[in-house]
């Protein structure tokens, strides 16, 4: 990161290196700085740089999620669709849908969360986006799981679990692996 921080030379890159900051600074379980730091960052990205503004106020969203501030995550999700407006991007319209599966699980409402999920998989398989494809998996596994309905839970939690093996991601790795231990 500070390599990186020295080597900035554009406004874009500066950008950059602050998400790459937020996003350190959440899976270090610093939230509250990662939130400042995302709102902070996503505001000034926002005119120049709006998909670096957009994935700002995704990880802003997941810390609200995280701190369960939830009132604040949907006003973040509603900037974020205001956003995502001005962008033509089919792959950041697919993570804005499976941030609001993140922020619908946590306020309890499952089943909206499984066409969501249904729906953003099916995009991310269009878009060859594994990484879409296993998030959809595990929103749905979980939404099913408060429903009740394991075993289609448990495939799910292990596909997504696989994917997220085969592509590196170990913090929803860990996640994967704690739901399907809940559901064993």
């Amino acid at each position: 990161l500070e390599q990186s921080t020295r080597r900035v030379r554009h406004p874009r890159q500066k950008h950059k290196v602050s998400l790459l900051e937020v996003q350190i600074r959440r899976r270090e379980g610093k939230l509250r700085s990662a939130l400042a730091g995302a709102l902070s960052a996503s505001a000034t990205a926002k005119a120049e740089h709006p998909v670096i503004a957009l994935r700002l106020l995704l990880e802003a969203l997941r810390c609200r999620c995280q701190l369960e501030q939830y009132d604040e995550a949907i006003r973040g999700l509603d900037a974020a669709d205001q956003l995502l407006q001005r962008l033509r991007s089919p792959l950041l319209r697919v993570e804005v849908q499976l941030a609001r599966c993140e922020l619908l699980l946590g306020l309890g409402r499952t089943g909206r969360v499984v066409g969501l999920a249904q729906e953003a998989r099916q995009k991310s398989q269009g878009l060859y986006f594994p990484y879409g494809i296993a998030l959809a998996n595990l929103a749905e596994s979980n939404a099913l799981q408060a429903l009740g309905d394991r075993r289609t839970a448990q495939k799910l939690a292990r596909d997504a679990h696989a994917k997220f093996l085969a592509l590196g991601h170990p913090e929803r790795r860990a996640e994967s692996s704690i739901l399907l231990a809940e559901l064993s």
